[in-house]
């Protein structure tokens, strides 16, 4: 929407412990999904009917139960008519039904599977469960100031992991295991630029690594080595030829632990 003053009406909005997100100096913009109530709707309209002193829109004949038909025309095709999408009901339900599907997949507690050690990380439902308070359910974009008790979380760790690591900083910033691997390899490029040597680019990665290994290495500006491998394990005297051959070159080797292979690699300290 466009307007005189994107704060003033955020400020007004903020006042109703509601936020939107300012574009402009004269633009913001809210957005919805499917937990957009026709009460959250009221709301909205009673700022903007304060803000811009109209009249508040009449809320009470607005049905959510299908898409509103614009210039005459409507969805012509039914989606989502497949039994699954409306036959679970509950929780439970849901959760079996996952459970089933899992069943069906081969998994590292049955066999011996090629992937790798993001894949083996588990968030149990207890730990899932306080993502459902209303003290946890926070914008991304929300103030600062309305993120006081996160930031202080957010530091509080940090600092533990500090302490345990010695680590000068810790980055929360990376939210997967392939975000993790490419902020590793911009750290040590700027590493090597603070030394000034800048000219080692080489990364060496054993070929049984995730794919996003070399994806990583590419994004992060390196060039990739691959490493052999022997029964799933690196070929240690191969690594010991190409840490030989482009040690004035080498920036850094990536080495999964358990590897994609659901190995440890013993040989390597």
């Amino acid at each position: 929407m466009q307007l005189h003053s994107s704060n003033k009406l955020a400020e007004a909005f903020e006042k109703k412990k509601m936020n939107i997100r300012k574009q402009s100096d004269s633009v913001a913009s809210l957005s919805f999904d499917e937990t957009t109530t026709l009460v959250d709707l009221d709301n909205i309209s009673a700022v903007l009917s304060e803000f811009t002193g109209k009249p508040k829109k009449d809320l009470k004949s607005v049905s959510l139960e299908r898409l509103p038909i614009v210039d005459g025309k409507s969805r012509g095709v039914d989606y989502l008519k497949q039994s699954v999408f409306n036959s679970i009901h509950s929780e439970s339900q849901m959760l079996r039904y996952l459970a089933n599907l899992q069943a069906k997949d081969l998994s590292l507690n049955k066999s011996m599977i090629t992937l790798g050690s993001c894949t083996m990380k588990l968030n149990a439902s207890s730990e899932m469960l306080p993502l459902t308070w209303p003290e946890m359910n926070i914008h991304p974009f929300a103030p600062q100031n309305q993120a006081l008790g996160y930031n202080e979380m957010i530091t509080r760790l940090g600092e533990w992991l500090q302490s345990v690591t010695k680590f000068d900083a810790i980055s929360f910033q990376p939210n997967s295991g392939a975000a993790g691997e490419y902020t590793g390899l911009l750290t040590i490029n700027q590493y090597l630029r603070s030394k000034g040597e800048s000219n080692r680019k080489i990364c060496l990665i054993p070929k049984t690594a995730h794919g996003t290994n070399p994806a990583s290495a590419y994004i992060a500006g390196m060039k990739v080595v691959p490493v052999e491998v022997i029964d799933g394990r690196i070929d240690i005297a191969d690594l010991k030829k190409n840490a030989e051959k482009y040690k004035k070159d080498l920036g850094a080797i990536m080495i999964t632990f358990p590897s994609t292979a659901g190995i440890y690699e013993e040989t390597v300290h």
